[in-house]
């Protein structure tokens, strides 16, 4: 099962085991020049960008304002190339973005 990314540390200095994720986030914070460390199964967007604590919320809700559209996309453009054809509609929709 793949595991959200742990903050294991902030620069030199390293967490312990028994510090819970609220009390890394604490920390960190209030450490303005550290560089967070993170142990993780892949490089996800979290790490990538620096989102951990609170940020990490907002790839969570970017990625729910992403199925939302493309559900509504699907139905309303999977009826559009039922009705004039698929090719018509991905020329025109290919052509409005230019």
């Amino acid at each position: 099962m793949l595991q959200a990314p742990t903050l294991k540390g902030c620069g030199p200095f390293q967490f312990d085991e028994k510090q819970t994720a609220n009390d890394r986030c604490e920390l960190v914070k209030s450490r303005d020049t550290c560089q967070p460390q993170f142990e993780s199964q892949f490089h996800s967007v979290n790490v990538e960008f620096g989102y951990f604590c609170d940020g990490a919320k907002l790839v969570k809700q970017s990625i729910s304002i992403q199925m939302i559209g493309v559900m509504v996309g699907s139905v309303l453009f999977g009826h559009l190339s039922d009705r004039f054809g698929r090719r018509k509609v991905f020329i025109i929709l290919s052509v409005n973005n230019y």
